[in-house]
């Protein structure tokens, strides 16, 4: 992207990718995961009562509050995971290479991390929390949109069963099975020797075996989630 292009893909308050930004960042992200089958998981965040912040303090105290979990999602995502804001106090994020048990553990982390979170008002220092809707790609998800609207329907159901907590979306049923590697199984396993040699392997690797506690050296560091950051 050139410099203007990369303007009009930010969202001006928080820094990251606006709505535009990451729809065309992301669809690339999911048309590689169908053309390789790899996994790919969405989250929909939210900020919990957000308008109290406008309305009892200030608009300025509201533009902190999302400029602050910017800096959150910065903090505890890794380079290649995608995030935006999709509009209001609504976060998005794409987390490459990640099934849904492992994104829930990502939303679990952010989650904990934005509750550490203290925004300062003429009046008091406040805290915040958020709520995350969580969905993993499978084949009855046609496109991205699909994804992130599943994303955003267990955020839903977050919010309406008491906030401040992470939800997965009903999309992922109990008949899909986890693989052991965080990842629910939607598609036929490859036999060991197709794999050894399916494209993206090795990337698999490196991502499938680093888990939110792993931080070996051998890992490339766009690969891991980074140690929780508390603000």
């Amino acid at each position: 992207y050139s410099a203007v292009q990369r303007l009009a893909i930010l969202d001006e308050l928080t820094g990251l990718n606006n709505r535009r930004g990451f729809f065309e960042i992301g669809e690339r992200e999911w048309e590689r995961a169908i053309r390789l089958d790899r996994p790919l998981a969405a989250l929909f965040l939210d900020i919990d009562q957000f308008k109290q912040f406008n309305d009892t303090y200030s608009y300025a105290v509201g533009d902190q509050v999302l400029r602050l979990l910017a800096d959150c999602l910065r903090d505890n995502l890794r380079k290649v995971d995608i995030a935006g804001r999709y509009g209001g106090e609504e976060f998005v994020v794409l987390l490459p290479e990640t099934g849904v048990l492992v994104a829930k553990d990502v939303a679990e982390r952010l989650r904990i991390a934005a509750s550490s979170v203290r925004v300062k008002s003429d009046l008091e220092e406040l805290g915040i929390t958020i709520s995350v809707g969580v969905c993993q790609k499978t084949p009855d998800l046609t496109d991205l949109d699909a994804l992130i609207a599943h994303a955003g329907q267990a955020l839903k159901h977050a919010k309406n069963v008491g906030r401040n907590q992470v939800i997965i979306s009903h999309a992922i049923t109990n008949s899909q099975r986890d693989n052991g590697n965080g990842e629910i199984n939607s598609v036929p396993t490859l036999p060991s020797q197709q794999r050894a040699e399916h494209p993206g392997n090795e990337r698999e690797k490196a991502l499938h075996h680093n888990r939110i506690s792993s931080h070996d050296s051998g890992i490339p560091d766009l690969c891991k989630y980074p140690k929780p950051v508390l603000l």
